[in-house]
């Protein structure tokens, strides 16, 4: 199963039919805004068997009951994290951590520090509300990420690097006679093949502990508790 998480899921939508020719695979398509899985469902190769799309505020930390932890082989993050607020992106990556099967991949693609969108929002001085994150006319927002910002994300949520760089490039539009200067981040992330055992160990070690030790835990934090309230 392949889990393709974006914010324009019609972007990919080519990508999915080809897919869906070569290989006998089920995928779900998971949108980051409300009005998009009506639109692919409302396409003539939309089909319904084989493709699942559905809204998922993955910040909650909650994917659907039909999407079962370690089941994602890819999922493919394009201008998605960008929109989030900074304080709630680990949550998001911790949720994308628990979908995606040991050895599965994340394929990430978002704005870089320096972008051509960063610097007019930068003329503007209107529109920053934190540290490289800006918010749009629309009311959506826009972070832009340094590839050290980038790594520091994915490895606390428990990924290993494959790949993570810059993609700078100068576009020139030579009927407007302008020059733009691009910067994206794009990366691949893998979840360790023992990050499944690791976690079933962890929970075997803490169900077997002794009662005793439970038992100390316990008269600890109500210890705490009791110091903290006199206070």
């Amino acid at each position: 199963m392949r889990l393709t998480s974006r914010l324009q899921p019609s972007n990919v939508s080519g990508y999915v039919e080809r897919e869906r020719e070569r290989h006998e695979r089920y995928h779900k398509l998971q949108a980051h805004n409300r009005r998009h899985p009506t639109t692919r469902q409302n396409n003539e190769s939309y089909d319904a068997e084989r493709v699942r799309a559905f809204v998922c505020d993955i910040t909650t930390g909650q994917l659907p009951d039909f999407v079962e932890p370690n089941s994602v082989d890819v999922v493919l993050m394009v201008f998605v994290l960008s929109a989030i607020s900074p304080d709630r992106m680990d949550a998001a990556l911790q949720c994308i951590f628990r979908a995606v099967k040991p050895g599965g991949f994340v394929l990430f693609r978002d704005y870089g520090l320096y972008d051509m969108t960063q610097m007019r929002f930068v003329a503007k001085q209107k529109r920053k509300i934190g540290e490289n994150f800006y918010v749009r006319g629309d009311g959506t927002r826009t972070f832009f990420f340094s590839t050290e910002q980038t790594e520091e994300l994915f490895t606390i949520a428990g990924f290993e690097k494959e790949l993570c760089e810059s993609d700078t490039r100068e576009l020139r539009n030579r009927k407007r006679m302008i020059r733009m200067f691009r910067v994206w981040i794009r990366s691949k992330w893998r979840k360790p093949i023992n990050a499944a055992a690791t976690a079933t160990a962890t929970a075997t070690a803490t169900t077997e502990q002794p009662e005793a030790s439970s038992t100390t835990t316990a008269s600890g934090s109500d210890a705490t508790t009791s110091a903290n309230t006199t206070s």
